[in-house]
């Protein structure tokens, strides 16, 4: 999640696996964590509280060794939303 140029509080978004991984499977939990916007943005002063987002977990079979794919529709909550691909190289 996004906060506010401002480092106000606002509400986490939410996020759904469109398509799962071939290999084993995904867990999207609620989470509060530290942003890392770098120091010329302007929300860089955000980075010293914790906010509200989404944290998604994935966890591969037992010795499974290879590629594997997964994606994500994230939802912010000011209504925008945006499909994420993400490409896992599991070792």
């Amino acid at each position: 999640m996004t906060p506010s140029p401002f480092a106000k509080r606002v509400r986490a978004g939410t996020c759904w696996s469109i398509s799962s991984p071939a290999t084993e499977r995904t867990l999207t939990i609620t989470a509060t964590d530290f942003p890392a916007f770098p120091k010329e943005n302007i929300r860089a002063r955000c980075n010293n509280q914790k906010v509200r987002g989404v944290q998604v977990n994935y966890k591969s079979a037992e010795k499974y060794v290879g590629d594997d794919t997964l994606d994500l529709l994230v939802l912010f909550p000011g209504g925008f939303g945006r499909e994420v691909h993400l490409n896992i190289n599991v070792r």
